[in-house]
């Protein structure tokens, strides 16, 4: 799926969508809909994310199987939604836990979600620098990410991406393109 013309024609979509940002890294697409972040928030996909991809991937041919699965045509592969049951009150690194994932399946996650899967896939130089890309993008919790990664604290490398992350949430969450955004939904 990664390398079929289809698959360009949804990244070059994803990349007009003021929602979506796509991972190459890792093969996930970040779904984003919140500028203010606290540490005790859940991290999870709302319904409104998880509506909006389901409908973004509509328009390629894609149908929703099941509630954490999306199809791709032609069975090129799967999109995986991380799902809320794992996610509420958990750290971002259990978010893909208990998905299944074939080669050319793509996990849907949130900013914060996809830096944790990061940081757990990547060497951790590279996983910093893809994370900084990702945060100049959407915001995310960084403060949540601190709280689930204290064995890369003493690290050079990282401590000074989460100070850059913190000023970069902030620059980026005030930009026009962010601060007027509407949000996807809610939980209710």
């Amino acid at each position: 799926m990664l390398s079929s013309p289809w698959f360009e024609q949804v990244i070059d979509g994803i990349k007009t969508d003021a929602y979506l940002y796509w991972v190459p890294e890792i093969g996930v697409i970040s779904v984003y809909d919140d500028n203010l972040y606290d540490r005790s928030d859940s991290d999870m996909l709302s319904p409104g994310m998880r509506r909006h991809v389901a409908h973004f991937l509509k328009q390629f041919g894609c149908h929703q199987k099941r509630g954490t699965c999306i199809d791709a045509p032609d069975a090129l592969g799967q999109f995986w939604l991380s799902k809320p049951s794992v996610a509420l009150a958990a750290s971002p690194y259990d978010a893909t836990r208990y998905l299944p994932r074939e080669q050319d399946d793509i996990y849907i996650l949130t900013p914060t979600q996809a830096s944790a899967y990061l940081l757990d896939h990547l060497p951790l130089e590279a996983a910093v620098t893809a994370i900084e890309t990702l945060g100049a993008q959407q915001p995310m919790n960084v403060g949540k990410l601190e709280d689930y990664m204290p064995e890369h604290f003493d690290k050079p490398v990282y401590r000074g991406a989460l100070n850059y992350l913190y000023t970069q949430q902030k620059a980026v969450s005030v930009q026009p393109r962010m601060k007027f955004k509407r949000a996807l939904g809610n939980f209710s």
